[in-house]
This record gives structure tokens, C-alpha cells and sequence, in this order.
């Protein structure tokens, strides 16, 4: 049971000749009885058509998918779908594309690629909301993008272009946030085994994030009976470099001998 299911009555209950609803979010908060989240009022991503999401489950099961959302306005507009030729219809082609992300070598962790590169993967152009509304491209579950590991990290609709990042690659993001749940909240972190430690460590000691690599190092629960023996050694040589760094540099700050 969700409390979004009360949007299954009202869309099943609409004449069989409409093909369109365009509702205020002040109507759509009639419907529901309730108002809506902070997030449908600020985020498109909210108004995305996944299968697996509350509430656009409930609306795409009975017949219906967002095909506009304006927050300026605060208004969004409904059209009725032929349920089973679209899933038919969109299947294979979108296959297609999550089966060519799985195909990027793992080395490569963001890919840009055009619209009309994407259309010819799939087999046929996209669909005209995918080129005018951002939220086409949300990254939900049932996502070709996201069952292939990928996540859409920036949409350019006027370039056409669409740039993917492989899922859990983005270390700029992540490191940061995981040196303040080891020290502020350690029971939220992430527990890294020894390659994946490696990894983030080997890039804080080549961006400079030395205080970073040390909280890594001195914090984790540490794994690391999958390194060999040559692996271990560059994690330890990691740390210590880390540490003599952010010596020099307490010395340069305090004057110390």
C-alpha cells in the first residue's frame, strides 16, 4: 500500500477519449488529500516515469506518463499511454543502449555522447520529451543507463548531449563524503575492501588530499587480505607519504623545528 495509490483511481476514472490531463499542483494535491513533498515543487526528477518509484509507478500503471513538468508555473501535464504496445515497443531498442554502456571498458569511468549517437544505438530516434524536458533522463532504477552501472551526471538539451559517469566512480564527490561519516558518523561509512581503498588512496595522494588519504588509512576497518604483496606495500607507501606531507606542512604553519 502507498499513499499515492488514491492517483490510480483518478487516472483509471478518466473518460476512455481523453488523451490528456493538465493539472495545478494545487489539484494534484486535491486528488491526493494531501500536499506535496518539497521536491516536487523544486525537482523534475520527481515528475520521472519509473516503474519501481512511488508515485509515477501508480500513474504508469494505470495508462498514464508525465510528459511535462513546469515548477515555474507549478503545473504538470499528464497523456494517456497504450500500456502494452509502448513496453513492447521500447524494450529491445533500450535494451540496446544499456547493453552498449555494459560494453564500455572499465577504465573509462564518464562518457558524453550526442543524442543522434544514442538514436543510432537504439535503432531510432528519441523520443521528442527525452530532447525537451530534463526529465526524461532521470536516473531511476529500471533506467537502461543505471541497470548498466551508469548514472546521468549532466543533461546540455540545447547541445544535445548527455554526459554518463559509470556509477560510484565519482571520487571527488565520494572520498570527501566519506571522510566526514568516519568522523563524524563511522557506523554510516562505507566499508572499503583493500582494492577499493587502494584506489581512493592512490588518487588522494595524487590530487594532494593528504589529510583525506590519512583519515582513509587510520579510520577504515581495513581489508586488505585481497592485496598482494605489492599492493600492500603501495597502501602502506601511500600513508606515509600522506603523513610526512601533513608534517612539512604543520611545520610550515607552526614554525616547528
Amino acid at each position: 500500500m502507498s499513499k499515492y495509490d488514491v492517483l490510480a483511481s483518478f487516472f483509471l476514472g478518466q473518460p476512455e477519449d481523453r488523451s490528456q490531463i493538465d493539472l495545478s499542483f494545487e489539484q494534484v494535491e486535491e486528488v491526493l488529500g494531501f500536499a506535496l513533498p518539497r521536491t516536487a515543487r523544486t525537482d523534475r526528477v520527481w515528475w520521472g516515469n519509473a516503474r519501481h518509484y512511488a508515485p509515477s509507478s501508480i500513474w504508469l500503471s494505470s495508462g498514464w506518463k508525465v510528459v511535462k513538468a513546469d515548477l515555474t508555473r507549478g503545473s504538470v501535464t499528464f497523456a494517456r499511454i497504450g500500456e502494452a504496445v509502448e513496453s513492447a515497443r521500447q524494450a529491445g531498442r533500450y535494451e540496446r543502449l544499456s547493453a552498449f554502456l555494459s560494453g564500455v571498458t572499465q577504465e573509462q569511468s564518464q562518457l558524453a555522447m550526442r543524442f543522434e549517437e544514442i538514436g543510432r544505438i537504439i535503432g531510432s530516434d528519441l523520443p521528442k520529451s527525452a530532447l525537451t524536458d530534463r526529465t526524461w533522463w532521470a536516473n531511476m532504477g529500471n533506467t537502461p543507463w543505471v541497470t548498466a552501472g551508469w548514472y546521468v551526471e549532466n543533461v546540455y538539451l540545447r547541445a544535445q548531449t548527455i554526459v554518463f559517469r559509470r556509477a560510484g566512480e565519482n571520487l571527488l564527490r565520494e572520498i570527501p563524503r566519506q571522510v566526514r561519516l568516519l568522523l563524524e558518523n563511522p557506523a554510516a561509512a562505507v566499508h572499503l575492501d583493500g582494492s577499493r581503498l587502494l584506489k581512493w588512496m592512490s588518487f588522494c595522494r595524487r590530487v594532494g588530499w593528504y589529510f583525506e588519504a590519512t583519515v582513509l588509512y587510520e579510520k577504515e576497518r581495513l581489508d586488505t587480505h585481497s592485496l598482494s604483496p605489492a599492493e600492500h606495500a603501495e597502501l602502506d607507501e601511500c600513508y606515509e607519504v600522506s603523513k610526512r606531507a601533513l608534517a612539512r606542512y604543520r611545520r610550515a604553519d607552526f614554525g616547528a623545528v
